[in-house]
Parts: structure tokens; C-alpha cells; sequence
């Protein structure tokens, strides 16, 4: 189906973690070919939609002169992300190309905003699209370009990862192609190109995949990530969701197998915070827990190769002693799998108490059950010896009546399966008297009669 789910918000956002995202947007007369400029909008509103509450936007759009359409970076909550798509919708193609205005605006945004506190304060993103060579100033040379890049770095102190796109044949080929890779090489940044009709929204997307690789080490391995609330596919309900990206660390750098994410109803995180149902208090929770960590980014030369080649093959590289790519992300194989084989085999657990697999932390309370939220305290104590064996027996108790149970079912069932025989009849024995012979008497035998003085004579 249509359904993507690397492009959801929660999975970029638990792949990248919060960031200050500028896109500079092309809008000189040559976007009028090819459709580039309604693909141009579609791939901007989809990278728009994918941000979250953690995240600060905004869009600078340029031709001879640059305009920035918010004053200073919004915060991507859902009202702020639709005004901004509203007003990529209306942009109109017309005018020059000045990459020189261009940069110069969007680093004033980003001066601008964190003066004023409305930033992540964590990473930034610059997303550069055009569809051909700078044209004014007509003098414009490309180091001047690299030089104003630098030298706004230095003031504001952004850090900006930069990422050019060049969009439609004029900008693969020539001088226009030659300078996107130059300011891309000169930056630390990437450049990648799209044919027309191609899929700049994908392009454009995976921007995510650089934080994504500094996000796999091991000091952010406890990183999770909020969203703002959006209403469930299944009915008339708001939720939010929170994820934490999934790596295989047996490889380096540590490789992004995907993101896991948990759903929670707003009403249900309302109960569980104390306030009242639908306060905006939950949502600037939200926003507090998604941007209290700003992951750190260690990301060497190799690494950074190797996400330029991943992106747009060789073309893309720039001049480096790194010859080694390292893996990105897996790529599909016809006879095995490249995601670790023991994945699903979780020893994490192992030997391990209930309260120690289910608490947060232990000797921490939690909310559990679905309409009372009772309090449960967890406990790391694990179970005695005794309670052990009683446990054990108590079982084997079970197991062992269970069995009689069924023999003796089984054993009723046989019996009523029989078919009935006829007895055969019995021969009673008959008792028959026989003569018994009786001893002779010897009257030689026998002794005198004993005399008896009480016996009158005869």
C-alpha cells in the first residue's frame, strides 16, 4: 500500500532527534518546466508533515531576491506545519537564481530565532533545492558562495549539515552540477541529484539518515522520542506516540535496523499527568521530554563518504583519503538476510526479576491498568528458594492431577466405545452326600468302667 512507515513522524523523529530544519526552495522562472515546481512543493510539504513537536521549521523561498515565510524558525506542531504548507502551495515561479540571497536569508532566520529562544537548540538541517546554475549576481563566482557559507557558520553558530538537490537535467550536467558538488564538498554536506518526474520527495526525506548515524552510538542508546498528538486511523481519538530507533551494535557504525513506538491515547496521558482532559500542559510535556537530550553526532569522513555514495553513487563523492564505505542501511538480498540473524532473539532479559524487566527503574511507581491506573510499585526482589521450590511443586501438583484427570476420562471413553457380549452360562457344581465311614468299636479294646460309690448297685 501507500503506507510508509520510515516517513511517519515518530520514526524520524526516533531515527534523528531534534532538530532545526531550513528548507530553501527554488522559485526562479526555469521551476516552470518539466512540472518541477508542483514536484518542488510536494516533496517540501512531505518533509514539512514529517517533523514533530521536537523540531523548529521554516522555508526561504528564492529567485532574484529570497524571502523567508516565517520570521523565525515555528515550532512543527501540527496548526504551524499546515500554515506552512499553505504557503508553499501559493508559491508562484519567476525571476533569477540567486544562491547568494538564498543563504544569506536562511542563516538571518536561524540568527533571528535562536536569539529569541524559538529553536531546538540541537542539530540543523539546511535542505537546498534548485534546478539549475546561480545567475545573479552575473558576476558571482563559486567560492563566493563557499566563502559566505563559512562565514555565517562562524556567526551563528549553527553547525549546519547542508544538503543540495539538484532537480531536472540542467542541474546534472556542466557548470550547475560542478557547483552544487563544490559548496557540497566544501560544506562537509551532501549533493544529490533528481531527474524530472523523479522522486524528489524520497530525496529529500532521507536527509534524516546522517543524524541517524550519529544517533547509533552508544552515549544516546537510551534515546526516545515524542510526537505531537494526532488522531488514530481507527476512529475519533488523539494520541500521541513514543519510539526509540533500533540499532544492530555488533557492526560499526552501529546499523539502523528500524524504530519501535509505542501508542498512548491523549485521554489516557491526560490521567496519568493530573490535568484536566485536553490541556495543552500534556502537549508542552510532550515537547519538554522530546528536546530534553540533543544527541550527539560523531560522524567521521568514511561515514560521511559513505552516505554520499549511498545516496547518489560515486558522482557524489568528494576528493578524501576514505576508500572504505561503510554499510548505511541493510540492502535486500535474494538468498539471506543482511539484518542481524539473532535479532528477534532478546537475551537482554535473561535472568533478569519481573520488576526488573517491566520498571522503568527499579523502586520507581508506575501506572498500570486501563481505567483506574493504580499505582504498582516495582520491587528488584527476586524470588527466594522456598518460594521457588513451592512454586515448582505446586505446579507439578497441577500437571500431575491434570493427567489422572484425562487418564481416567480416557479410560471411561474406551469403556463406553465396547460392544456389549452376552455371558456365557455358568455350570453351578451340585454337592453329592457320600457315606462316611465310621470306626468299629472294640469292646476288648476298651477300659473298665470307673466304679462310682454314689451309683446305686444294679
Amino acid at each position: 500500500g501507500a503506507y510508509d512507515a520510515t516517513k511517519r513522524p515518530w520514526y524520524i523523529a526516533a531515527s534523528s532527534g531534534p532538530k532545526d530544519v531550513v528548507l530553501i526552495l527554488d522559485t526562479s522562472g526555469s521551476m516552470q518546466k518539466q512540472g518541477r515546481l508542483e514536484l518542488m512543493k510536494q516533496a517540501a510539504s512531505t518533509v514539512i508533515g514529517s517533523l514533530t513537536v521536537g523540531d523548529h521549521v521554516t522555508v526561504v523561498a528564492f529567485s532574484s531576491e529570497a524571502r523567508n515565510l516565517t520570521t523565525y524558525l515555528v515550532q512543527a506542531t501540527k496548526e504551524n506545519k499546515d500554515d506552512l504548507i499553505g504557503q508553499i502551495e501559493i508559491l508562484g515561479a519567476v525571476g533569477s537564481t540567486n544562491f547568494m540571497a538564498a543563504f544569506d536569508k536562511a542563516y538571518d532566520v536561524l540568527e533571528l530565532s535562536r536569539r529569541n529562544e524559538m529553536s531546538s537548540f540541537c542539530h540543523t538541517a539546511i535542505l537546498f533545492l534548485t534546478d539549475g546554475m546561480m545567475t545573479v549576481p552575473s558576476d558571482i563566482k563559486t567560492d563566493d558562495v563557499t566563502n559566505l557559507i563559512a562565514r555565517r557558520e562562524r556567526e551563528v553558530k549553527a553547525n549546519a549539515f547542508i544538503f543540495l538537490y539538484g532537480l531536472g537535467s540542467e542541474a546534472n550536467q556542466g557548470d550547475a552540477a560542478s557547483l552544487l558538488k563544490t559548496i557540497s564538498c566544501a560544506t562537509g554536506g551532501m549533493w544529490s541529484h533528481v531527474e524530472d518526474g523523479g522522486r524528489l520527495s524520497e530525496a529529500m526525506g532521507n536527509y534524516y539518515k546522517l543524524f541517524a548515524l550519529g544517533l547509533g552510538d552508544d552515549e544516546n542508546e537510551d534515546f526516545a522520542a515524542w510526537v505531537d498528538p494526532y488522531p488514530y486511523a481507527t476512529g475519533n481519538v488523539m494520541g500521541t506516540t513514543v519510539s526509540a530507533p533500533v540499532y544492530d551494535r555488533s557492526v560499526s557504525p552501529h546499523l539502523l535496523v528500524g524504530v519501535v513506538g509505542v501508542d498512548f491515547t491523549m485521554a489516557a496521558m491526560d490521567t496519568a499527568l493530573g490535568v484536566s482532559a485536553g490541556s495543552r500542559e500534556t502537549l508542552q510535556k510532550l515537547v519538554k521530554r522530546s528536546t530534553a537530550v540533543c544527541p550527539q553526532l560523531n560522524l567521521t569522513e568514511c561515514t560521511i563518504q559513505s552516505l554520499r555514495f549511498s545516496a547518489s553513487g560515486r558522482e557524489a563523492l568528494c576528493p578524501s583519503e576514505c576508500t572504505n564505505f561503510v554499510g548505511i542501511e541493510p540492502k535486500p538480498c535474494m538468498s539471506a538476510s543482511d539484518y542481524p540473524t539473532y535479532f528477534w532473539e532478546n537475551t537482554n532479559n535473561r535472568d533478569r526479576s519481573y520488576a526488573e524487566r517491566v520498571c522503568c527503574e527499579v523502586g520507581q511507581t508506575r501506572m498500570t491498568g486501563q481505567q483506574g491506573y493504580n499505582l504498582q510499585q516495582c520491587s528488584s526482589s527476586k524470588l527466594s528458594k522456598r518460594k521457588l521450590i513451592t512454586i515448582i511443586l505446586g505446579i507439578s501438583l497441577i500437571v500431575g492431577v491434570a493427567i489422572c484427570l484425562f487418564s481416567c476420562k480416557l479410560c471411561k471413553r474406551k469403556k463406553k466405545s465396547q460392544p456389549k457380549q452376552t455371558p456365557e452360562p455358568t455350570i453351578m457344581p451340585v454337592a453329592v452326600a457320600l457315606p462316611v465311614p465310621m470306626p468299629v468299636k472294640d469292646s476288648m479294646s476298651m477300659p473298665p468302667p470307673m466304679y462310682n460309690p454314689s451309683t446305686p448297685p444294679l
